[in-house]
């Protein structure tokens, strides 16, 4: 399937993606891609993927890896295509499938993030994108963003958000700067707000 599909999306001209990026996907074009119209799939693929891997990124803290999955997730949604709804949102399709490669990618990993976090079988057969409950959504993310911090940048966040300590007695229990405490903070919220920022984009 690789053989097919990328060299198809490496041949199109560089400015089509940026073009893509401010269209919406129709449902005529999602039915076309459900008849296996390779321009259709294009369409979608240029649409999602800089969202896509830049969601995969933040989860799995490895461009080489999100491009990856990144790839997969565009494979199986080609494999998948019969079963698109073309009066249902594509992006949320999309977004369940990256997640469920995400947390195989934590499983194989060993990143254990709780029994309540299950991978489904098929994606596309699993719920339609305006049944997801986004506060669980945004809960399973936060988790995989947490997981795959930093031990020192986690243990810091933790400390703030669950023990409720202030930078000062972080800084003082970790015998480290109360900048240092400052500077994890803000980086891991802005991971966390970014990755969020994605989910909400999927799912617009």
């Amino acid at each position: 399937m690789y053989n097919i599909l990328c060299p198809m999306i490496s041949n199109t001209p560089k400015t089509s993606q940026a073009q893509y990026g401010r269209k919406n996907i129709s449902p005529a074009t999602l039915q076309a891609l459900r008849e296996g119209s390779h321009s259709s799939y294009e369409n979608v693929y240029l649409h999602y993927v800089s969202s896509v891997k830049n969601f995969l990124t933040i989860l799995t803290r490895s461009a080489a890896t999100a491009e990856e999955i990144t790839q997969e997730v565009f494979v199986t949604l080609w494999e998948k295509r019969e079963n698109i709804d073309p009066d249902k949102n594509i992006s949320g399709y999309l977004y369940i499938i990256a997640k469920n490669f995400a947390l195989k990618h934590f499983n194989k990993n060993k990143i254990f993030l709780g029994t309540e976090y299950q991978v489904k079988d098929d994606p596309l057969l699993d719920v339609a994108p305006d049944e997801i409950l986004i506060a669980k959504e945004k809960q399973l993310l936060t988790a995989m963003v947490i997981k795959g911090m930093p031990p020192k940048r986690k243990k810091v966040y933790e400390l703030s958000r669950k023990e409720g300590l202030s930078n000062g007695e972080i800084a003082d229990r970790l015998q480290i700067s109360k900048n240092t405490v400052e500077n994890h903070i803000t980086t891991a919220l802005k991971e966390l707000r970014e990755v969020v920022a994605l989910l909400l984009l999927l799912l617009e």
